[in-house]
């Protein structure tokens, strides 16, 4: 699986642990997690991810467990100057 259209989780407000590790998911859409306040874990690990959109987690306030490992995050790098 590539690639998660928005909504697709819609109406499963019961949802406690959603399993989404070894895919090919490179994004994630703005407001996947929304209808899920009582998601307690998470795993997206084994993934193509870079980045999350901002507010992923906002309604997920029960959110204990959240698997990322192994996925290509993007960084920035910040340049700190320091006195010599």
């Amino acid at each position: 699986m590539a690639h998660l259209p928005a909504g697709v989780f819609q109406g499963l407000v019961g949802l406690v642990e959603l399993q989404l590790s070894h895919n090919n998911l490179s994004s994630l859409p703005a407001g996947l997690l929304a209808g899920l306040p009582l998601l307690t874990a998470l795993e997206l690990d084994h993934n193509h991810l870079a980045r999350l959109p901002p507010g992923l987690f906002d309604a997920n306030g029960e959110l204990a467990r959240l698997g990322l490992a192994y996925n290509p995050w993007a960084s920035q790098l910040l340049s700190v100057d320091s006195p010599c």
